[in-house]
């Protein structure tokens, strides 16, 4: 058998070339959400409200000015919304509710008030039983002449004991407080600067609690007692 002969001659089977490799699909551009607060938002409002109040205000032309009121407007209902929520909520709960604390009706404040002056008075008579007042004056000064009346009332009302002490060794020109102590350096000792000078003394406490260097009404020396005492 006769062996085939190669025809070098005969054209070669065609070949498609290589697909060349895919591209990735172009990423789209991504939309970033505009900064700031959310339009007519209550950070918006702060941030931008007069800055179109100064616009209608520099350049008053109708368009600015009705712009303006019209933003006004609408903080002023979002406001109203806000306080109409705001008053259903703390009337629902009495932890909120400024009426749990404290009666603001004018009849029930005058109650309450006339509670609360029994209250102090029970406690400053408790505190009169145990404690003293040192008053020092001078024989000079009007300010000392008008509040000795009244340590004489905390004297007699609730039982004070009254420490008198001139400070230039005269009297007070009424006579009040005749059995005065002349003053020895407690005066300096205790920093007073300005008459009248009140301190409360209890035994057991080691200093002095100063009241005022000043005149002070009657409702004041109640409030400051009671106050001194409970401070120790």
């Amino acid at each position: 058998m006769a062996a085939s002969v190669r025809d070098d001659s005969a054209p070669l089977p065609h070949r498609r070339p290589p697909s060349p490799p895919l591209s990735p699909a172009p990423t789209p551009p991504q939309v970033l959400a505009p900064a700031g607060p959310a339009p007519l938002s209550a950070q918006w409002f702060r941030e931008n409200l007069g800055r179109y109040r100064d616009a209608a205000i520099d350049n008053p032309s109708p368009q600015n000015v009705q712009l303006y009121f019209y933003l006004q407007r609408v903080a002023m209902d979002k406001s109203s919304q806000f306080a109409k929520v705001s008053e259903r909520v703390v009337q629902g709960d009495p932890n909120l509710d400024e009426v749990t604390q404290r009666p603001t009706a004018t009849f029930g404040a005058n109650l309450a008030n006339r509670q609360g002056g029994l209250a102090r008075d029970a406690v400053v008579k408790k505190v009169a039983g145990m404690a003293s007042l040192w008053f020092f004056f001078r024989s000079d000064c009007p300010y000392c002449e008008a509040q000795a009346p009244l340590l004489q009332l905390l004297e007699k009302e609730y039982g004070f004991a009254i420490v008198a002490i001139s400070l230039d060794g005269a009297p007070l020109p009424s006579g009040r407080f005749p059995n005065f102590q002349i003053d020895r350096g407690q005066g300096q000792a205790l920093g007073v600067t300005s008459t009248p000078a009140t301190f409360l003394a209890r035994p057991e406490l080691p200093a002095l609690a100063p009241l005022a260097q000043g005149l002070l009404a009657l409702a004041q020396l109640q409030e400051r007692i009671v106050v001194a005492a409970v401070r120790g």
